[in-house]
């Protein structure tokens, strides 16, 4: 890097830019997980008319790839025939999607989709960096 100061100030110039890209990502990827949540909580009161049906999205939240088995470990959960009907309803709702149907003793393995793209997803959009009148050359590959 050298010992001229003005290439240190680049570096933590350049730092600095890339983490508050990546704090912008995140923010709005938080936003989006938090929408989701608002919006799948109305949906799932309305539709189930159920007092299971926010413990049972919390624990969705926490583990968004799960078998029925897995939930009714947790507090706050209804018996199995309870559950089975809200996650068939969900399943009807394309709120979940099933990712291997039951079979023999081998549970069906549900998934809480729309959460699960939104936590593995990539920006494709790039947040305009804020000016400070250093251009950052990209390598080519």
């Amino acid at each position: 890097m050298g010992d001229k100061p003005e290439a240190w100030t680049s570096w933590c110039l350049f730092f600095l830019n890339a983490l508050a890209i990546q704090a912008e990502r995140n923010a709005a990827k938080v936003t989006a997980i938090l929408e989701l949540y608002d919006r799948l909580k109305m949906q799932l009161v309305e539709s189930s008319n159920s007092k299971y049906a926010v413990p049972l999205l919390d624990a969705m939240f926490v583990q968004p790839i799960f078998h029925a088995g897995s939930l009714l470990a947790r507090e706050a959960m209804p018996q199995r025939v309870v559950l089975m009907r809200l996650l068939g309803s969900m399943v009807d709702q394309k709120v979940l999607r099933i990712l291997r149907s039951a079979s023999g003793r081998r549970p069906a393995v549900y998934s809480l989709v729309d959460l699960v793209l939104l936590c593995e997803s990539k920006t494709t959009k790039r947040p305009r960096a804020p000016r400070t009148g250093i251009t950052v050359a990209r390598s080519m590959k």
